[in-house]
This record gives structure tokens, sequence and C-alpha cells, in this order.
């Protein structure tokens, strides 16, 4: 029968870790009893120079590298650098959206990451700014959805590049694209498209 390994980290409170301040070795693990956070040694640097790895999380919930997917769903903040996370479990992510009813809509930077709802009778244009005015980071992706009867037309702002096929209109009622920044101020819009 294989023996089985307990590991264990160091650990106490955080005001006995600033009290006595050690040098964690290069790697080794130091968890905050009462505040549920942890820091990761170097070998030079003492504990209350290092930053925490992970924000607070439920300490019931730390198994090795792996977090149950609710506390993924979480605010989970990383000041420090996360070699490894293994996620078990469903994990949903819900996008948010951004109704618009006009017959003209430019993107903003809080576009980034949201269903865009278009819906009006008439011709909804829809613009994309170049990076000079909106600087989206590389691989944005902003999401559109028609919902009335006028169809999207995508427009490229002055000097963006946006590349479809067949064309830069949403298909109908119901269409769902995606918009999605490959350089600088190139897009590719995908989806149910119409020239």
């Amino acid at each position: 029968m294989p023996a089985q390994t307990l590991l264990q980290f160091r650990r106490g409170t955080a005001a006995l870790w600033a009290s006595s301040n050690p040098i964690l070795a290069s790697g080794e693990f130091g968890f905050e009893t009462d505040t549920n956070k942890g820091k990761v040694g170097n070998g030079t640097t003492a504990y209350n120079s290092l930053p925490y790895v992970l924000g607070s999380f439920p300490a019931n919930q730390l198994s090795g590298t792996s977090l149950a997917a609710n506390v993924v769903s979480s605010a989970l903040t990383s000041v420090g650098t996360l070699t490894s996370l293994a996620v078990t479990g469903n994990v949903v992510y819900h996008m948010a959206t951004n109704n618009q009813s006009g017959t003209a809509y430019t993107l903003a930077g809080s576009d980034d990451g949201l269903i865009i709802e278009l819906a009006n009778s008439a011709t909804i244009t829809l613009t994309v700014p170049p990076n000079s005015s909106i600087p989206f980071a590389i691989g944005t992706q902003i999401q559109l959805l028609q919902t009335g009867v006028g169809q999207v037309v995508v427009t490229a702002g002055a000097g963006v590049t946006i590349n479809a096929n067949p064309g830069l209109k949403i298909r109908g009622q119901w269409s769902f694209a995606t918009l999605v920044k490959r350089s600088t101020d190139t897009w590719v819009l995908v989806g149910d498209i119409t020239a």
C-alpha cells in the first residue's frame, strides 16, 4: 500500500507573521489563518515586504492548487503571480448588456466584454472608434445582438479596418455577431452577418 503524504504550509495570524517577519525559502508558502491570504517566499525578501499571491477566499476552499468554482466566481484578487490554478465544477460566465435604441452608436471603453443590444425600427449605424480615441486591448471581444427590425450596419472610424465575410451588416432581427480586436486599429466581425 502506498504511503500517504500530508502537505502542510507554514501558517499563523497576520499579526504573528508581521511580528516575526521571517524570510520564506524560495517557493515556500505562508498562510495567514485570520485573513485567508498567503505569500510565497523568494529566499531573500522578508515576509512583510512580499506581495500577497491571492486575495481573500474561504480557507476551507484551499486544497493544493485547486479552488472550487464558487470561489473563482467571488472576488479573487491576484497581487502576486499565480502559476497554477485548477478549477473544478461548472464555471458560468454571465455577460452584461448595453441596450441601445438609437439609430447611431459609437463603441465606448465600457463596452469591452459586453453584449450590445441594438433595437430600432430604422437602420442602426454602429461605429468602431480608432485606438487613439478608445484604446481597447488587443483581443477585446464585443458581442452585437440585433433585437429590433432595423438592420445594424458596422462602420469603421477614422483609420480603423474591419475585416468581415461577406459584409459588415448583421443579417436580421435576433442575429448575433462578434467584433474582435486583432491589432491596433484592425478588427474582425464574425457571426450572422451579410453584405
